[in-house]
């Protein structure tokens, strides 16, 4: 597009007709003059505003007359605004460069075609842009975050923390907040590493300014269109992204923890879609003989109102259960807050190991995370307490977990904190194998037998080390771990196999099984306590109440024990406070 200013614009269309040959800049639009062309008005400015939309650079034919308009001013500010290549060109004797303002002359490429000099020796090149990995760039997050533009143009490093993203949804935020946190996929982040980024987005103009809603908007319409999809649109990327979900099978309430939806309804218009699809596949067998079996390729959906099979039934119902799996089992999701009470915890750990009484990170092994940090009391003889941390055995440190060593180091309890090397670079039997070598350590060190408590994937833990056969184990008592304190454990890993958690875990039926505590063997003659917030799911109550009720049988003295209105976070607040149920049976259970 040309700017210019009517009055005395000699020179203009040597540029014109110039520019119009130069390969990048297209046919360039001559703007619309509110004297000798459309008045002015709101028609001139929608026509304004649709030519600056459609063309990709602008050309300001800068005159002395072109500097005093107030038309020409609102020419230049909507070409910031959507983001612009802006080219000036000096068209009027007795002007130079230096008579322009400071932020043209810095940030524009400025040629002057009156100083008598021949144009064509003044090329207009487009200057390097980094499109191609901006282009990328904007690909990358509005495919693989799902966000709306109104989203994606504000995120930046704030908000990623720990591989995560997480950000309050713009769309109806006055209404209701919603906040979204999603992982960074490793494609991703790959792509934010090579591209050029901004202090507070990740998104950047020419300008290295954040992208205005609309400016975005209009610049990735732009190159869609050249190209050649211009059926296309960031919005379509976030529908595309929904539709790729459900058919890879994501849930409806994975779904809604994506896209921000605060009900199922938009997310069963994908997931519909994509079991119809594969239920379609799976049933196109069906219309021929058994020796004329032949595999095809899903298709079109099937028939409004056809019946399905007894078989295919127990598929759905198979199906829907571990459905319900991933939301038993996403406690990230169920307790939307638990970014603060983690960050509480980390705050309140980081000071005390500061100040503690304390041999901080001890090895009791060769990997980089075979460390623990003993906490002491400072009383003779005082009893020992393991606490192993949770993260689904793939996240997670000893170090978040100090505070607890504070509350228990004041009622004259020694703590250890161990850290063990996380799911996928090691199994989960792996994790176990390694908690039992810092059983071994820790007892040639103190010569104590620990009282043992975990949290989550530390409950699980915790009763794998309750149920080792430690006479197996040379140079310590068979009666190694007498009692354990299991918080909101997962006995069984069955469940988990169908849920996205078994994407770092890498668990099949029976591997799951396998690292299953509540299959093994139970540890007759020992103590088991097994502890779940009042407010957690259905399925880890469950967990507590089976392992409870299966060892008890067998002989081990079980207690289950349930913490009214506590979530899957806030029930390990309760170590802290001395006069709740779970830390006087814990004080109890340490000093037996």
């Amino acid at each position: 597009m040309v700017s210019y200013r009517q009055q005395g614009v000699r020179g203009k269309l040597p540029c014109r007709a110039y520019s119009s040959r130069r390969r990048g800049l297209g046919r360039p639009v001559l703007d619309l003059d509110p004297v000798r062309g459309i008045a002015a008005g709101e028609r001139w400015e929608r026509a304004l505003n649709e030519a600056a939309r459609r063309c990709e650079a602008v050309l300001f034919l800068i005159s002395k007359a072109w500097l005093g308009s107030a038309w020409c001013k609102n020419e230049l500010n909507l070409a910031r605004r959507l983001n612009k290549r802006l080219f000036g060109i000096l068209i009027e004797e007795g002007l130079a460069v230096g008579d322009l303002p400071a932020d043209v002359t810095s940030k524009w490429q400025v040629i002057n075609l009156a100083a008598g000099s021949d144009h064509k020796q003044f090329p207009v090149t487009l200057p390097p842009e980094n499109s191609p990995r901006r282009r990328r760039l904007a690909l990358a997050l509005l495919m693989w975050t799902g966000a709306r533009r109104s989203d994606v143009v504000l995120l930046g490093k704030q908000h990623v923390r720990d591989g995560w993203l997480k950000f309050a949804q713009q769309k109806n935020r006055n209404r209701k907040l919603v906040t979204i946190e999603i992982p960074i996929l490793p494609d991703l982040q790959r792509v934010i590493d090579a591209s050029p980024t901004g202090d507070l987005t990740f998104l950047v103009s020419e300008r290295k300014t954040p992208f205005a809603v609309s400016a975005f908007g209009n610049w990735f319409r732009v190159k869609c269109d050249e190209a050649g999809l211009p059926q296309c649109s960031a919005h379509g990327l976030r529908k595309a992204g929904s539709s790729i979900a459900a058919e890879n099978g994501a849930t409806e309430h994975q779904l809604m923890a994506i896209f921000g939806w605060e009900t199922c309804k938009e997310a069963e218009r994908y997931t519909k879609t994509a079991k119809r699809k594969k239920m379609a596949g799976d049933a196109m067998t069906s219309l021929v003989r058994p020796k004329d079996e032949q595999s095809f390729p899903p298709r079109a959906a099937s028939a409004k109102g056809e019946k399905i099979s007894g078989r295919m039934c127990k598929e759905i119902k198979s199906r829907e259960r571990q459905l319900d799996y991933e939301v038993e089992y996403d406690n990230r999701q169920r307790v939307p807050e638990h970014v603060e009470i983690n960050a509480r915890w980390q705050t309140a750990s980081a000071a005390y190991r500061a100040t503690a009484r304390a041999a901080l990170d001890q090895t009791y092994g060769s990997g980089e995370r075979h460390r623990y940090d003993l906490f002491l009391a400072g009383e003779a003889n005082a009893p020992l307490v393991v606490y192993i941390h949770g993260g689904y055995w793939q996240r997670g440190d000893r170090t978040d977990y100090a505070f607890l060593a504070q509350a228990l180091n004041a009622r004259g309890l020694d703590v250890v904190l161990p850290s063990y090397a996380l799911c996928p670079e090691v199994s989960v039997m792996d994790i176990v194998a390694q908690l039992r070598s810092f059983m071994v350590v820790l007892w040639r060190k103190t010569g104590k037998h620990a009282l043992l408590t975990g949290h989550s994937a530390g409950g699980h833990l915790t009763a794998a080390m309750l149920a080792t056969d430690w006479s197996a184990v040379a140079g310590v008592p068979t009666d190694l771990v007498r009692t354990g304190i299991a918080i909101s454990g997962v006995f069984d890993l069955g469940p988990l196999v169908g849920t996205s958690l078994n994407d770092a875990l890498g668990l099949d039926a029976s591997a799951a099984r396998t690292a299953s505590p509540l299959f093994w063997p139970p540890p007759a003659g020992r103590v088991l306590v097994a502890a779940v917030g009042g407010a957690e799911s259905a399925e880890f109550l469950r967990q507590g109440r089976e392992i409870t009720t299966r060892w008890q049988s067998a002989g081990v003295s079980c207690q289950y024990l349930e913490v009214p209105g506590a979530n899957h976070f806030t029930v390990v607040d309760e170590l802290v406070s001395p006069d709740s149920a779970l830390s006087i049976k814990l004080a109890q259970c340490a000093r037996a």
